[in-house]
């Protein structure tokens, strides 16, 4: 293929299934500069210039997933009735991190607060407050028919919370908007019936103005759908060592354990959660009076431990158990164990790395 002056580099974004199907997806990407850095809108990443999508086993082959590096060139109308850049190949280089990603869109240049802010209209079908209305209303009739004529655009929108249930996805925007869509994201697809609420960001972690997630929505044939979702955690996976967990206090308030204690999801760890005094005394929780457990550790240490009532809050569902105190090592405050991990198990969570 020739490589010319509209030739570029970008990367994946998302990698979503094309109109509910199991075999074909279609592939979104964000220019990036020769440092890798993120620069503009999504758009579509085309196949051949008279098809858009893409089979899973042409994915496969050019190990495309987010984050990945390719080359791209622009489509003129007259080669193509496709709107988007077609494929060239892709580079050979360490795909970027979530991470990457997340801080290149940290700016409202190429990210909407909201998805009427983005498109200029709200989409009655999915937005819930015009859903009663949408039969009724003349002037709303109306808007719709305008939104049906516009042409098919791709956004970034910066999402504050977000709940996948039934293969759809409820979004709260950063402006606050309350969002219904279908969800085509492969990477974050859950078929659970019942919510699954997904983790941001770590609670107080960023101000709410910074952006704790952004999803790719697409705008085609009168209808919004949710193409991808760039999050730091995945959805029914548990970071072993980032997740943000919260606690209640001797006060009875629910916070965030912050960034300088250190939690860890430990598998091997039958015993019981274990917490550090430090943390014992910052939340002023008090330990049973005279009751000790006497219980053997991973690595054989066997001791007595007091022990406290602890609640914890994960991906917002809450857990009690009696946890020990000083029984994590030394640099770990919160370790929690299989007594919890158990119950997320059943939930359908995973321990990741």
């Amino acid at each position: 293929m020739r490589r010319d002056a509209d030739c570029g580099r970008g990367v994946v974004v998302a990698v979503a299934r094309k109109c509910g199907s199991t075999t074909t997806s279609n592939v979104y990407c964000r220019d990036v500069d020769n440092s890798g850095n993120g620069d503009g809108e999504p758009f579509q990443l085309i196949k051949f210039k008279n098809r858009s999508f893409w089979t899973n086993e042409e994915v496969t082959n050019e190990r495309l997933k987010v984050g990945s590096l390719l080359n791209c060139q622009t489509v003129s109308g007259e080669q193509s009735k496709l709107d988007g850049k077609q494929f060239i190949e892709t580079i050979g280089v360490k795909p970027q991190d979530v991470t990457q990603l997340l801080f290149d869109l940290q700016d409202y240049e190429s990210v909407y607060r909201g998805l009427e802010w983005a498109h200029g209209y709200v989409n009655l079908k999915v937005h819930r407050f015009f859903r009663a209305f949408l039969d009724k209303n003349e002037l709303i009739e109306k808007l719709y028919t305008k939104l049906h004529e516009a042409h098919a655009r791709i956004y970034f929108i910066g999402i504050r919370a977000c709940t996948i249930k039934n293969e759809r996805v409820a979004l709260e925007t950063m402006d606050g908007e309350l969002l219904d869509m279908p969800l085509n994201c492969r990477e974050n697809l859950v078929l659970s019936t019942a919510p699954v609420q997904l983790q941001l960001k770590r609670p107080g972690e960023v101000g709410n103005d910074d952006v704790g997630g952004v999803a790719v929505v697409k705008y085609e044939a009168c209808k919004f759908t949710c193409e991808g979702l760039i999050l730091r955690y995945k959805p029914l996976v548990i970071s072993r060592d980032e997740e943000p967990v919260q606690i209640k206090n001797g006060c009875g308030k629910v916070i965030p354990v912050s960034r300088c204690h250190c939690v860890l999801f430990d598998t091997g760890n039958d015993a019981a959660t274990g917490i550090s005094r430090e943390l014992l005394l910052e939340l002023n929780l008090q330990p049973y009076r005279n009751k000790k457990r006497e219980v053997k550790l991973a690595g054989g240490r066997l001791g007595q431990f007091e022990m406290v009532e602890i609640e914890l809050v994960i991906r917002g569902h809450h857990f009690n158990v009696c946890a020990l105190i000083d029984a994590p090592a030394e640099g770990t405050d919160l370790l929690v164990g299989m007594d919890i991990i158990r119950q997320l198990y059943d939930l359908g969570y995973t321990i990741g790395e």
